[in-house]
């Protein structure tokens, strides 16, 4: 059985960041949700059985559920060039369903207290769903496109961190085993180069949709970019030139300034690469040519460079804090899912993946290998 923890990024990372099947939009779920927008006219999806698989005191899990997750995750393998095999699929779907029925499990057990802080951290995974697409309206598209609505979504984290939460109070990790993690493998705390600058972009292509403007538009972007680097260098204030005439997505709510981290060969760029290897070229407070990436037209003003150096660990305590828990929930979650299950009254319902899971509870359990924070 997979750690639930790290199971749980993969899922949502499938369920939120590619398109479902038409049935997996039509599934309906067992929290107090709003359904997805449909069509007016009926649909073949509508009127196909959708039996269900497995149920326990409290909770039913019915195929489409299941059938969402199993094609969530099928069309993220492709994005990444890998494949799902007809062999492989079985398996896949037994430890779906397992992770299906922990989360209704927990949900079920899990107190007011734990509820009101999953709701926090599903706040928090949601806004950070949101800042992987270029404007809001970019990610209400997505997020139709996958047959779903804001609030369903919303409901999906929520259902999820109620979980994660139920599960973490299970563990305790302290203070004292923070420290000495942190003192046992430095290496892992040492923080990149970073940059902190501020900017000018004026996009080159639609920023909610990346198509390409006309070459016509493109030369007024450049003609534009190239007056305001001479207005810069002239001596007008940067950051005023910046907030009245960058078109970046975030100079609304966060200002012209962004810190960057100096990108390694385990660590991708964080911004467009002709525009990270511009920042850490300059010298504080110089400012840059036009720097010309796939997005626009960039001028780049360096305020300031830090050197790398390694976390403090207060600075670090709450991620560290969940890692470690993650690898005690990997250490309890076999025996406690088992227990649950008998708790629970679960029943697999559906004949095949009834004889997965016969076979799976009958394997003898071998033991995990210990893995480092970084799961290597």
């Amino acid at each position: 059985m997979k750690s639930f923890p790290q199971f749980l990024t993969v899922v949502m990372a499938a369920a939120l960041s590619t398109l479902t099947a038409p049935r997996a939009a039509a599934a309906t779920s067992d929290t107090n949700t709003a359904p997805p927008e449909t069509s007016k006219h009926p649909r073949i999806e509508d009127f196909l059985p959708d039996p269900v698989i497995a149920k326990g005191t409290g909770f039913e899990i019915k195929q489409s559920q299941l059938d969402e997750l199993v094609d969530s995750l099928k069309a993220r393998a492709r994005a990444t060039g890998q494949e799902i095999t007809p062999d492989r699929l079985p398996m896949l779907e037994r430890e779906l369903l397992d992770h299906l029925i922990q989360v209704r499990i927990l949900n079920c057990k899990a107190t007011d207290e734990q509820k009101a802080k999953a709701k926090e951290l599903a706040d928090q995974n949601l806004e950070k769903y949101k800042k992987l697409a270029p404007t809001e309206e970019a990610w209400i598209q997505q997020v139709k496109a996958m047959g779903l609505t804001p609030e369903r979504v919303r409901a999906r984290l929520t259902e999820e961190a109620i979980a994660q939460v139920a599960i973490r109070a299970r563990v305790k990790v302290t203070d004292e085993d923070l420290k000495k993690y942190y003192d046992e493998n430095p290496s892992q705390f040492e923080r990149a180069e970073t940059a902190r600058v501020c900017h000018i972009l004026l996009y080159t292509q639609d920023p909610n949709t990346g198509e390409e403007f006309s070459d016509e538009k493109k030369r007024e972007k450049r003609k534009k970019i190239e007056s305001l680097l001479k207005r810069a260098r002239d001596g007008e204030d940067f950051t005023k030139l910046a907030l009245d005439n960058s078109e970046a997505t975030s100079v609304k709510e966060k200002g012209c300034e962004i810190e960057i981290p100096k990108s390694t060969f385990n660590t991708p760029p964080v911004v467009p690469a002709e525009f990270e290897a511009a920042a850490f070229s300059l010298k504080t407070n110089q400012i840059s040519d036009v720097v010309v990436s796939r997005v626009g037209y960039h001028i780049i003003k360096l305020l300031e460079k830090t050197p790398p150096r390694r976390v403090e660990l207060a600075n670090v305590s709450d991620d560290l804090k969940q890692v470690l828990e993650n690898k005690e929930v990997e250490k309890i979650l076999p025996t406690y899912y088992t227990q649950i299950k008998k708790e629970n009254n679960v029943e697999i319902l559906d004949e095949k993946l009834k004889a997965l899971e016969a076979a799976a509870d009958a394997a003898p359990r071998t033991e995990r290998p210990d893995k480092s924070a970084d799961g290597k």
